[in-house]
């Protein structure tokens, strides 16, 4: 169980003190905005675990790369982060790096 930080309309980063012991996870959440619950498949969400000799010196979680999902799941999440960002004015097209 955590709380969504960062997300992208690629990944999300979820904080959390206890992250998942696979690389595959199941990410059951709502978009932002939306009005259901969307479950999607995350690759990458390992991440060390804190103990009693480890201090954290970020925000403790794990970042996951959405790689599947229902794809009605996919389209809403899509979609809903597609408004968001609009609303918010992040550019889901970056401008490409000119190389010198």
């Amino acid at each position: 169980m955590g709380y969504t930080y960062n997300i992208s309309q690629q990944g999300i980063y979820v904080r959390t003190l206890a992250p998942p012991d696979d690389e595959l996870v199941w990410l059951e959440l709502c978009p932002p905005r939306g009005e259901r619950r969307v479950r999607l498949v995350g690759q990458g969400g390992l991440a060390p675990r804190l103990g009693q000799e480890r201090v954290c010196d970020g925000t403790p979680g794990f970042g996951v790369q959405i790689v599947d999902g229902a794809k009605m799941d996919m389209e809403y999440w899509f979609n809903r982060y597609r408004a968001f960002a609009e609303m918010l004015g992040v550019s889901l097209n970056p401008p490409a790096k000119t190389v010198a």
